[in-house]
C-alpha cells in the first residue's frame, strides 16, 4: 500500500511540474492564433474597401466593416489578456 501512495506522489509532483510547460504552450499556441486572426481580419477590412470601392455598396461596406473592425479588436483584446497571463504566471513563479 506505502509503494502505491508513493507511486502516486510521484505522479502529481510529476503532473504539477509538466503543468507550467503545459500552460506555457498554451499560451505560445493561443498567441500564434491570435496573430493569425488579425492578418485576417486586416486582410478583410482591405477586401471590404475594395468591394466598396469596386461596386459602391454602402450598405455592405459598412456592416463588413464593422463587423471586420469588431473582430480585429476582439483578437487584440484576447492578446492582451493572453499577455496579462503570462505576466501574471510569471510573477506566481517568483514567489
Amino acid at each position: 500500500m506505502s509503494r502505491d501512495i508513493e507511486q502516486t506522489i510521484q505522479e502529481a509532483e510529476d503532473a504539477i511540474a509538466n503543468l507550467d510547460e503545459i500552460v506555457e504552450n498554451r499560451l505560445t499556441e493561443a498567441e500564434q492564433k491570435m496573430k493569425k486572426g488579425i492578418v485576417k481580419g486586416v486582410i478583410w477590412i482591405f477586401i471590404t474597401i475594395a468591394i466598396y470601392f469596386i461596386w459602391g455598396t454602402t450598405w455592405f461596406f459598412w456592416v463588413s466593416f464593422s463587423l471586420n473592425v469588431l473582430t480585429v479588436l476582439g483578437v487584440i483584446f484576447g492578446k492582451v489578456m493572453i499577455v496579462k497571463a503570462r505576466k501574471k504566471m510569471l510573477k506566481d513563479d517568483e514567489k
